[in-house]
């Protein structure tokens, strides 16, 4: 019984920790980087399963590969993240730099709202082409 109650107490304490980690996770750069990786290995759909469902009604997926090539997001190549992003209540903002195969650069800004889950979505995303190198 003795044994059973320490492997008790030390799940409990391991789940405790782990979702503290948890917690402390960047979410939203995390997000932000599954959906443009998503878009890296040629899989579009898998990014748009990380748009609210707000977006995913306005918005069909036919809609959203056209805008990937309008904007050149499909030329994605790399991204730089200006911190972790910042939250207010249910809506969140992560801004950074992106990078294409073809050496153009943007600004760009996620928008994020929290979801019935209390899971980020991404809500909206701002991209502004500010240079042809």
């Amino acid at each position: 019984m003795k044994k059973f109650l320490i492997f008790i107490v030390v799940i409990v304490a391991f789940s405790l920790i782990l979702g503290t980690f948890l917690q402390k996770l960047p979410a939203m750069p995390i997000l932000a980087d599954g959906f443009f990786q998503s878009i890296k290995v040629g899989q579009p759909e898998q990014g748009y399963e990380l748009f609210s469902n707000e977006y995913q009604q306005a918005v069909s997926l036919e809609q959203y590969k056209t805008w990937l090539q309008v904007t050149r997001l499909d030329q994605y190549q790399n991204v730089r993240w200006a911190g972790k992003g910042i939250m207010k209540n249910d809506q969140g903002k992560l801004a950074g730099v992106l990078y294409t195969k073809s050496g153009d650069s943007f600004p760009v800004v996620f928008y994020y709202v929290l979801d019935e889950n209390k899971r980020w979505r991404i809500s909206n995303v701002e991209i502004k082409p500010i240079s042809n190198q």
